[in-house]
């Protein structure tokens, strides 16, 4: 299987060895047989029950709870750089569905997307064991993890689920600046311009995500499931153990659940939205505010302000 790449959304399709090569992992990966059950598309038409729409408190609770816990100085993390997919692990037709779904779904957020010949910024593998592939990864000292804690990559082991997502984030200027590092000092130095309480100074941009998904755990999905679920993986660094109710795609993997979402909820779509407007540099707790506000008022189809 070759590369694939639909050049003017930045969409690459390859196989697993190809894929690392391209993200700049260790050149030692190997390509993986395709799955056994694959998800098939469907052409049946799809009846949407009503649903009551959720009032300001359960949006604001159900926000806050997949919503990283951040320190009050450091904002919500979100990319800021165009989004670039790379994608491997099934046959070439379902892996360009999910990728050209996700990057359907980043353009409805309001994400810019890579142009012809992107360096990919967000990986999706569909693999044979997700966990094992990442502990794979981490003795190998792949760049996939290089840039997460020790904290965070034990969580990411202690998880026996069927999916695994590593986001590497940076802290910049409320610009874009960089850090650097100073000259007189040799610690990490970044200008500021001004300060605020309402706003901080500085920014935090996802820089990259990678996106692990066992195969055997898609038996039964849709490429619209697979694609949706995993594109409020890639763009928000979200807490989906939390999500709780068929509010949200973030239930799709939960154990125990009878039902599934079909594709990104109401919620799940104004989520994205509102994670991605507005300033980049409010404190968490006014951003989640503020999203609760955006989500409400979406589903309730009264414009932005």
């Amino acid at each position: 299987m070759g590369i694939a790449r639909i050049a003017a959304a930045g969409v690459y399709a390859t196989t697993l060895a190809a894929a690392f090569l391209l993200w700049g992992a260790a050149a030692s990966a190997q390509s993986i047989p395709a799955a056994q059950s694959r998800p098939e598309p469907s052409d049946e038409a799809i009846i949407v029950v009503g649903r009551d729409l959720p009032d300001i408190v359960k949006l604001r609770k159900l926000t806050r709870e997949i919503t990283p816990i951040q320190s009050a100085d450091q904002p919500i993390a979100r990319f800021a750089d165009p989004i670039c997919v790379i994608t491997s692990g099934l046959p070439k037709p379902y892996l360009l569905q999910v990728a050209d779904r996700m990057l359907a779904d980043a353009t409805e957020a309001g994400i810019r997307l890579a142009g012809e010949q992107c360096k990919p910024n967000i990986a999706v593998f569909f693999v044979d064991d997700s966990r094992a592939e990442l502990v794979r990864l981490q003795s190998g000292r792949s760049t996939i993890v290089g840039g997460i804690s020790p904290a965070d990559l034990r969580a990411l082991l202690a998880d026996r689920g069927p999916v695994h997502v590593v986001s590497n984030s940076a802290i910049r200027g409320q610009d874009g600046s960089p850090i650097y590092i100073g000259s007189e000092t040799g610690l990490p130095t970044l200008s500021l311009t001004h300060a605020s309480r309402i706003i901080v100074p500085v920014r935090r941009d996802i820089m990259s995500t990678v996106v692990l998904i066992d195969r055997a755990a898609l038996k039964g999905l849709t490429t619209i499931q697979i694609a949706d679920y995993t594109a409020m993986r890639a763009f928000a660094m979200v807490r989906p153990a939390n999500a709780t109710g068929g509010d949200t795609i973030l239930t799709l993997f939960a154990s125990g659940a009878t039902t599934h979402p079909t594709e990104l909820t109401g919620f799940d779509r104004a989520y994205l939205k509102a994670l991605y407007a507005g300033a980049a540099n409010q404190r968490p707790n006014a951003k989640v505010a503020d999203m609760a506000r955006r989500i409400d008022r979406t589903l309730h189809g009264v414009p932005q302000r």
